[in-house]
């Protein structure tokens, strides 16, 4: 026998530490890049994925930021 319960959600928020990146710096975060040319299928995936801007908790360097 199962139970089943319900969940509503009532509100949403966001934190998002540091600026947006935009589909080209994003490699120079990831740290992608080899032979400093960007991968092949980036522009492929980027079309069907649709986003066009990101967040990431670290700088270019690879390091955490806060």
């Amino acid at each position: 026998m199962y139970t089943i319960y319900s969940a509503y959600i009532n509100r949403m928020g966001k934190f998002l530490l540091g600026e947006p990146i935009n589909n080209d710096e994003m490699e120079e975060y990831l740290g992608k890049k080899i032979a400093s040319r960007p991968s092949r299928v980036r522009q492929r995936i980027l079309n069907s994925n649709g986003i066009q801007q990101r967040y990431y908790a670290i700088d270019k360097q690879q390091h955490t930021i806060f």
